[in-house]
């Protein structure tokens, strides 16, 4: 027994000492910003003959040229900037504030000794002072050294390109030359903490191991509003910044593990910049970084650095982990973080390269298909393809990896749908795209509720990240409603042009026999869009015929429109009309594509802010489905204001759907149930009754049945959405409560389900 306990703790201590990363560099920044590259091509507003990045040129000192001199002056905003200087091996670097008047620079540095050899700093209440290294070793560096540092008031000139600084008494001159017209924007805080700003708590500060030496960050809220309220700019459009924080060369050269980079962070976001870097995909980042092996001459695809970071949440302290690719053994490797939005700061601190964990698949949230829709009518639920690519994160070849597929009904806990992909050995930083798993979901095995789709990945070695192992999404088969959504998590409204077309495409490989009833849709901002008019449309498509990406006016045709006018009241609100202006129901056909879209136009600059989701990526669905050749689709989108809009089939990204809602159902009478069969109704010999119509507090639905049975009742809207289930056993005789107090009132159906027959009533609620 004592062997056998020994044996476990003898594993446990491996799998522990085999988490325990080699720390092949790191970077606590207690010498603040020494040896880090700063290029700033993005400052908002800042602007001024002075503002900008300058590289050191030439010093004199009494007319006598000071030579092996090499230095930067950034001046990134009104108020502040830093200093650079190196001379021979000794380096300085200097930060504080200043202010500019008349040419002459007077800096909060001004009652400060510089002193050999030290590190110091110093705070008035806005900004850190700091310096560090300054070794004056000589009297020639002490007369000209403070001139260059912006200490003694010298007078400072600005002539296109050149920038002169002069000491007051004329003796010591630094010329400048300008190499962008933003300053670095990338800060030391002495505290770790974000420091002035209109958005952040007093005292938020990154929580990393070595924060009492100091971190550092960009705050792009301070550089707006200087901390002032009254400072705030309208928007958005707000100020946007992209600002590159690089790393001096690293040596890897006798590294030879696989390695990953890590950082503590603090970290909270906006919206993105213009011209931000771009992952792989081609999609923009607000945080990323990138590294490079020739000392910074070419650079990696950006890495998002906040993938799933939500905008405009609240304030995050992490640390981060990212396996990177290629950096064992290379001798010129260096590092880049930029940081690309309008508001709010971004905090760094402890960055590392590290040895990876040994054993880490990971079943890639970036490409993973889901179902075509988040809800699909039971008579149009089809076969559905299934695709996630996967990747070995860890140090070592991961041994027989198996991804499992499986979809679970919620409600019985069974699964519905299994099948595995089988990948055999998986090296260290091996990606394994594309690989389409052979079974396909039997529609046959699915009715109404709710589904939980999930992949996990599998190895034979002891995972040491459990947190990516596995993905999974919600999705609903339904009775008569479409949607590409489960809720809205956002509203948008596109930034360049207030007008627009945006709607889904949903596929009916069943829809002969069915018709198009109502069409969902809802925006943010109702209040503003008073006596304003929404237009909708439902379109066959044929699909993306020509294959440019797009649903171009000679690949479909407009079946029904319809309006809706704004009160003022529905912000927020889900609004559910006829599709067609005549209230006719539009009969659907079999394997057919159906756009149903919301357009928006105004004269003015008026933004209409639909509502949205974020929520489910749907490009692996789109290139799993197109490769098989059985293509579905997303969202479609054109801005603009164009009766035949030219759509997108990639509309504001794959992971980016509207509300907009297609309920439909077997009856082309849309003031009657969506779905009725005559061959289901009770005969006479049964009753049901529902009373008080209309009812406000408690429903009575009254059964007298030839015999007992289980029984559903069910609640929908007009659209067919359901909003009340309940069911009850073997009742034959019976007044059945059912607590509608809290629906709205409107006109719904009621639907009372026996093992003898159906019967739908119409039912009013009052509340």
């Amino acid at each position: 027994m004592k062997k056998w306990l020994l044996s476990i703790f003898c594993a446990l201590s491996l799998i522990q000492a085999m988490a325990q990363p080699n720390v092949y560099w790191s970077e606590n920044f207690s010498d603040g910003l020494k040896g880090w590259t700063i290029q700033t091509s993005a400052c908002g507003l800042i602007s001024g003959p002075t503002i900008g990045a300058w590289n050191l040129t030439s010093v004199s000192f009494d007319g006598q040229a000071v030579n092996n001199v090499t230095g930067r002056f950034d001046i990134s905003s009104t108020l502040e900037y830093s200093s650079y200087v190196k001379v021979g091996a000794a380096e300085a670097y200097v930060q504080a504030r200043y202010l500019g008047t008349g040419g002459a620079f007077t800096s909060n540095l001004n009652g400060v000794t510089l002193t050999t050899g030290q590190l110091a700093f110093a705070n008035d209440n806005l900004q850190t002072l700091w310096y560090t290294d300054i070794n004056l070793d000589n009297a020639d560096m002490i007369s000209w050294a403070p001139t260059v540092f912006g200490i003694g008031d010298p007078v400072v000139a600005a002539n296109g390109n050149t920038l002169t600084i002069t000491s007051a008494d004329g003796l010591a001159v630094a010329t400048f030359e300008r190499t962008t017209n933003c300053g670095g924007l990338w800060r030391w805080s002495h505290n770790g903490g974000v420091g002035v700003g209109i958005f952040a708590p007093d005292a938020l500060a990154i929580t990393s191991p070595s924060v009492a030496n100091g971190a550092v960050l960009v705050n792009a809220d301070y550089l707006s509003t200087l901390g002032i309220p009254g400072n705030i700019p309208s928007g958005p459009p707000y100020p946007q910044y992209i600002t590159e924080l690089i790393s001096p060369v690293i040596d890897l050269s006798n590294v030879q593990d696989a390695v990953s980079v890590r950082f503590y962070e603090l970290v909270r976001l906006l919206n993105l910049a213009s011209g931000a870097p771009t992952d792989a995909g081609g999609a923009g980042l607000r945080t990323s970084f990138a590294f490079s092996t020739d000392g910074g001459q070419t650079w990696s695809d950006a890495v998002n650095a906040n993938d799933g970071v939500a905008v405009n949440a609240q304030p995050l302290n992490v640390q981060r982990e990212f396996p990177v690719s290629g950096l064992q053994g290379e001798a010129n490797v260096r590092l880049k973080f930029t940081f690309a939005a309008d508001f709010y700061y971004w905090v760094l601190d402890d960055i590392a390269i590290v040895s990876r964990i040994p054993y880490d698949m990971q079943a890639n949230s970036n490409f993973f298909a889901v179902t075509p829709n988040a809800a699909t009518p039971i008579s149009q639920v089809e076969p559905v393809p299934f695709l996630c690519d996967i990747q070995n994160n860890g140090g070592r070849t991961a041994e027989n990896v198996e991804l499992t597929v499986t979809v679970t009904n919620n409600t019985t806990g069974s699964t519905v749908f299994e099948d595995v992909n089988e990948y055999g050995d998986v090296g260290p930083d091996v990606i394994v795209e594309n690989v389409i798993f052979e079974e396909f979901l039997d529609p046959g095995n699915l009715t109404v509720g709710e589904y939980t789709g999930k992949y996990v990945i599998s190895q034979d070695s002891t995972d040491l990240n459990h947190a990516n192992d596995t993905l999974d999404w919600n999705f609903l088969v339904t009775d008569t409603l479409f949607s590409k959504e489960l809720g809205a998590t956002r509203n948008v409204s596109p930034a360049d042009d207030p007008n627009y077309t945006y709607g889904n495409v949903f596929y009916t490989p069943h829809g002969e026999g069915y018709f198009a009833r109502y069409l969902t849709f809802g925006v943010a901002n109702a209040d503003e869009l008073v006596d304003r008019s929404m237009v909708t449309f439902l379109y066959r498509w044929e699909g993306d015929t020509n294959e440019d990406g797009q649903a171009n006016p000679e690949e479909y045709v407009a079946l029904a429109f319809n309006s809706y006018t704004f009160n003022g009241t529905e912000n927020d609100q889900l609004i559910t009309i006829p599709v067609d202006l005549d209230n006719n129901a539009i009969a659907l056909e079999d394997d057919v594509y159906y756009i149903v879209a919301v357009q928006y136009t105004t004269t003015d600059e008026q933004d209409c802010f639909l509502l949205a989701s974020t929520a489910t990526d749907y490009q692996a669905m789109f290139f799993v489905s197109d490769s098989l050749d059985i293509p579905r689709y997303g969202s479609v989108l054109e801005v603009g204001n164009n009766d035949n809009p030219e759509l997108s089939i990639v509309g504001f990204g794959f992971d980016f759907v509207p509300v907009v809602r297609l309920s439909i159902g077997n009856n082309p009478d849309i003031n009657g149930p969506a779905i009725t069969d005559v061959d289901e109704t009770l005969i006479a010999a049964n009753l049901a009754e529902i009373f008080p119509n209309p009812a406000s507090d408690l429903l009575n639905v009254k059964l007298d049945l030839s015999q007992p049975s289980d029984v559903r009742v069910t609640i929908t809207q007009v659209d067919g959405k359901v909003v009340l289930v309940r069911n009850f056993d073997k009742v034959q005789k019976d007044n059945l409560e059912l607590d509608v107090h809290n629906l709205p009132s409107g006109q719904y159906f009621v639907r009372i389900s026996t093992e003898m027959g159906t019967n739908v009533k119409a039912l009013i609620i009052n509340n």
